[in-house]
């Protein structure tokens, strides 16, 4: 679901040795010359004594001197086991070299299961050991641990009142705001499952993640944009729609409908103010369901992803403890809606008594505006796609952002461009890249860039901008 860093155009020519003889004239074969190759990389093979010779030719823009040495290895390796053992399956065979044995993890090593709670859990621990911390700080509204800890607990309570169940999927029509994060730690306190439907996509392919999802409950923010009349005709399970009503029930969905107003509303009206604060008595295991995310794969039709608990807080400790994420930072909520870039925005910070800044929605495009935002802020830790941080660093002329730590980037092509310019913008910030999928979940690899005189070394293998 995300594109290549670059596309290999990989050519092999095998060039016959010429027999050359003329008479009274002794003739010496001289080496193949330099030339340029037409593709990103090309291997050229000719037969010597006792040998075959390979030439290789590519690329130094794209390619640094040690990746093509190991590319030559692989190769030379995958030769010697074909001639070993011709009759094997090609799956049998193995382009680990011994170099790169040493490095990489053994796949048949046993991965640890520790089950370290829910996220609920753990964000009800700090809850209680700090509830004035604060825990959403948006254009529109402040929101402390415990003020969350409360509301999430009640809109729980209605969720399980009005026949949401454990596993069950609840659809969330959103925007960046703290009332999205309100939904999702309710959904989650009921035992139940996320659907996060971002309204810049096509009615139609929503309207198709509603059909095949069937949720048990709908919780719209306020503030997001008109509900299209193709998800309203899902959720009322008639083809020529129906009203959308803000309390429970209707239609042939069931469960719970609801409208989240903001916080300053729902203090004066007491918004579900005859719910209970302590949370409810559900417990979610490992395996058990904690979202439902849609990916179009290679057919372009939406494809649902069911996402557990397990590997969510089994990520969530490596990344802080690995970069050294703490109570005292400040993470960004910059990621797209439906992607699950989001969880690790929402819930990292969550997990850890950090703080979570959301930008205003109506001056994200403004020029400038997200630089002077991550300053006035102070933010420590900034997620986003390589589109999100240009628009980071699209800045008026100022104070550099030193309150930065690192920035995580993922979902598109990340150029060396990008990073020159992040590194200009912030003398602080590390720059990690991150490599992953809807199917695994966040991320399954990263690569954390150089600064300085490492830099042009490190980004050679990114493309141009």
């Amino acid at each position: 679901s995300h594109s290549p860093v670059f596309q290999v155009f990989f050519n092999m020519l095998n060039l016959p040795e010429p027999a050359l003889e003329l008479p009274e004239l002794r003739i010496e074969q001289l080496g193949m010359p330099d030339v340029e190759s037409k593709f990103d990389f090309t291997i050229y093979l000719s037969e010597s004594e006792g040998g075959i010779d390979i030439h290789l030719v590519y690329n130094v823009d794209l390619f640094d001197r040690a990746r093509m040495v190991e590319l030559l290895m692989q190769y030379q390796g995958l030769l010697v086991e074909i001639t070993s053992d011709p009759e094997a399956a090609i799956g049998g065979y193995s382009l680990v070299t011994p170099a790169a044995a040493r490095i990489l993890p053994q796949p048949a090593a046993q991965l640890s299961d520790r089950w370290r709670g829910s996220l609920p859990e753990a964000f009800s621990r700090w809850a209680a050991r700090g509830p004035e911390r604060p825990a959403i700080l948006a254009a529109e509204e402040t929101w402390s641990y415990g003020e969350l800890e409360r509301r999430s607990n009640q809109l729980a309570h209605t969720l399980v009142s009005h026949g949401v169940g454990r596993e069950d999927a609840v659809a969330v029509w959103a925007h960046r705001s703290a009332g999205l994060v309100w939904a999702l730690m309710g959904i989650l306190k009921a035992g139940a499952a996320f659907m996060i439907l971002d309204p810049a996509y096509p009615a139609s392919r929503l309207g198709e993640c509603v059909r095949m999802a069937r949720p048990r409950g709908w919780l719209e923010i306020a503030g997001a944009p008109e509900v299209p009349a193709e998800i309203v005709a899902e959720l009322d399970g008639s083809p020529g729609g129906g009203q959308m009503g803000g309390s429970p029930g209707g239609g042939q969905m069931g469960g719970c409908r609801l409208r989240l107003p903001p916080r300053r509303v729902a203090e004066a009206e007491d918004f579900l103010g005859d719910r209970p604060l302590s949370p409810p008595q559900v417990t979610a295991g490992a395996d058990d369901l904690a979202y439902v995310a849609f990916t179009s794969g290679s057919t372009g039709e939406p494809k649902g992803i069911l996402g557990r608990h397990g590997p969510l807080t089994h990520f969530l400790p490596w990344l802080a403890e690995y970069f050294g994420f703490d109570e005292n930072d400040r993470h960004s909520l910059l990621s797209a809606l439906s992607h699950d870039p989001l969880h690790r925005d929402v819930f990292m910070p969550l997990a850890y008594g950090a703080t979570i800044c959301i930008p205003d929605p109506e001056r994200m495009g403004t020029p400038g505006y997200l630089a002077g935002w991550v300053r006035e802020q102070r933010v420590t830790i900034l997620n986003a796609a390589p589109a999100m941080l240009q628009l980071v660093c699209h800045r008026q002329p100022g104070a550099p952002l030193d309150s930065l730590r690192h920035a995580f980037v993922i979902g598109d092509v990340l150029t060396r461009d990008d990073v020159r310019a992040l590194y200009e913008l912030s003398p602080t910030v590390e720059c990690v890249n991150y490599y992953g999928s809807t199917e695994t979940q966040r991320a399954v690899s990263y690569y954390v860039i150089a600064r300085e005189e490492e830099h042009e070394e490190a980004t050679r293998g990114l493309p141009k901008a």
